[in-house]
């Protein structure tokens, strides 16, 4: 099969259309599970109700795994906004009423956050001692239960003509939402704390939690998101926090 019409690329996959269907295509080198996965954990989220392209299978082309699902035609909020930017709190709001909407899941049996943020932590090139003060601050934040997708932003979310389907699930887990929004504004604090902080006031507004409440998160989260392939310049600041 010869896949021509890419539409898109990650960190770990390239992403095409073919014959009505997208074709998620992972690079090589990756853990022989990967596409399963992701493809198991995008079943759930599906399962639980949510708007998510339906996963139609798993298939191998030239030695590489592809996760083959539901074409949902629609820009992502992201680039509305790049189009539209004027109307980037309309857009926010839209992203955080979805991810409250993910929030109200319950997500007992799939893996927890705590342990991801650990391992990531261990892997982040900080010092035993910066490592050791945040698995502390990681012990003795709640563990939670629900469902959080661990990269949501505008532009893993895709505008289609009957509303948002969310996509890019394979860093999902069970944990406390307001971990899961702390991810967000760090995501978007890369790009633009303005957006970030918007984000966050919108989040806050619609949700039953305060801005510090999701914040207690961020020096974890900025040390998890180190052993990621993040710029000098997010490294810095996510350094200089920690560092505080």
């Amino acid at each position: 099969m010869e896949l021509d019409q890419q539409v898109g690329k990650g960190n770990t996959a390239q992403i095409y259309l073919h014959e009505g269907k997208i074709y998620k295509l992972f690079h090589r080198g990756l853990p022989h599970d990967e596409a399963s996965r992701e493809a198991e954990k995008q079943r759930w989220a599906r399962d639980c109700g949510l708007p998510v392209p339906k996963v139609l299978g798993l298939e191998p082309i030239d030695g590489q795994q592809a996760i083959v699902m539901e074409y949902v035609p629609g820009p992502t909020l992201g680039e509305r906004i790049r189009r539209e930017p004027g109307k980037v709190a309309d857009y926010l709001s839209q992203a955080a009423e979805m991810q409250i909407r993910i929030h109200g899941a319950e997500a007992a049996s799939w893996p927890a956050m705590t342990e991801r943020l650990a391992h990531k932590i261990a892997a982040s090139g900080l010092t035993l001692r910066q490592q050791d003060d945040l698995l502390r601050r990681l012990q003795d934040q709640p563990e939670g239960t629900r469902l959080c997708h661990g990269d949501f932003h505008v532009h893993n979310l895709i505008q289609a003509d009957t509303g948002l389907y969310v996509i890019d699930w394979v860093d999902s887990t069970r944990g406390d939402v307001r971990a899961d929004v702390c991810r967000s504004y760090l995501l978007y604090y890369e790009l633009s704390k303005e957006i970030a902080d918007l984000y966050l006031q919108l989040y806050c507004e619609k949700s039953r939690f305060s801005k510090d409440e999701i914040l207690s998160w961020l020096p974890i989260l900025a040390g998890a998101r180190l052993s990621e392939n993040v710029s000098p310049q997010a490294a810095e600041t996510w350094h200089k926090l920690i560092s505080r």
